[in-house]
C-alpha cells in the first residue's frame, strides 16, 4: 500500500488528500472490516462495545474474516458498527465510527515542524530492477479509487535488502518533489511495520512485501531509498499510473 496533514475533520482530509495526491496511511470511512481483517493477522484491531450502544473501546486478541474474539466472547464481524485498525507499529490504517479519543499506543500521524524539501533524481533512480521489482496492484478495501492501490516489493537479487526510507512524490512539470503528509520521508520502522517485513528489517532474496492498502496520486512516483547487505546503497522508484 501506499500521507499525513493536520485536518480538522475527518471528512475534509480524505476529500483534500484525494484531490491533491497526498500520501496517506489513514481514511475516515467507506471500508468494510472483513477486508482488513482478511488481509494480514499482525493488525492491532479494537471494536467500540457494547455492539449496540459503543461506549469503550474492547481489544480483539484474535480474529479472521467473519469472527472477533474479545476477552469472554466472540463476536461475528458484521455485527460491529464501531472499529478502528492499525499496523503492528500502532499507527492507525482506518476506522469507522471511532470513539474518542482512540485508544492508548493508537498513534495518528503529525507533520513535522520543518517540512523537507527533495526532488528526485531520475538519473540516480534505478529502474532496471536489478535489486528490487516495484508493483502496483488492486486495492482491496477500496477497488473502485484509482488513488488506492496495493504496492509490493520484490527481492530479485541473490542478497538481501534493506529499506532505510521511502515516499511518494508529486509530479510538477518534469520533477517529482517529495510530497507526504508528514512532510518527511516514510522511516525505515514504518516500512517494516506497513510492509510486514521480517522482524530483522530484511527482504530476502526472492521474498515479496507488501502493502496492501496505499494510496495517492497515480501520477506519483514512490521512491524507495535501499541498502544491500554489503552496505551498498541504491533508490528505486515506479508510478503507480504504470499498472
Amino acid at each position: 500500500m501506499s500521507y499525513r496533514i493536520v485536518i480538522t475533520t475527518i471528512a475534509v482530509a480524505v476529500a483534500i488528500a484525494c484531490a491533491l495526491g497526498l500520501y496517506i496511511r489513514w481514511s475516515g470511512s467507506g471500508t468494510q472490516l472483513d477486508v482488513y481483517l482478511n488481509q494480514r493477522q499482525d493488525y492491532l484491531v479494537f471494536i467500540g462495545y457494547p455492539l449496540d450502544a459503543p461506549a469503550k473501546w474492547r481489544k480483539v486478541l484474535r480474529y479472521d474474516r467473519e469472527i472477533v474474539c474479545i476477552e469472554g466472547e466472540e463476536i461475528p464481524v458484521a455485527d460491529i458498527s464501531s472499529y478502528v485498525v492499525a499496523y503492528p507499529n500502532g499507527e492507525i490504517l482506518n476506522w469507522e465510527n471511532a470513539l474518542d479519543p482512540f485508544p492508548d499506543g493508537l498513534l495518528r500521524p503529525k507533520e513535522v515542524a520543518q517540512r523537507v524539501e527533495d526532488v528526485l533524481d531520475l538519473k540516480a533512480l534505478s529502474r532496471d530492477e536489478k535489486f528490487i521489482r516495484i508493483s502496483f496492484g488492486k486495492s482491496d478495501s477500496r477497488p473502485n479509487d484509482p488513488n488506492c492501490y496495493s504496492t509490493a516489493l520484490r527481492n530479485v537479487s541473490n542478497t538481501k535488502i534493506r529499506v532505510l526510507k521511502f515516499g511518494g512524490y508529486r509530479r510538477a512539470g518534469e520533477q517529482y518533489i517529495l510530497h507526504t503528509v508528514t512532510g518527511d520521508y516514510f522511516t525505515a520502522e514504518q516500512f517494516q511495520a506497513w510492509y510486514a517485513v521480517d522482524q530483522d528489517g530484511w527482504i530476502k532474496p526472492g521474498q515479496e512485501v507488501s502493502d496492501p492498502n496505499n494510496y495517492g496520486g497515480r501520477d506519483s512516483m514512490w521512491a524507495f531509498f535501499c541498502m544491500k547487505a554489503d552496505g551498498e546503497q541504491f533508490v528505486v522508484g515506479a508510478s503507480p499510473e504504470d499498472y
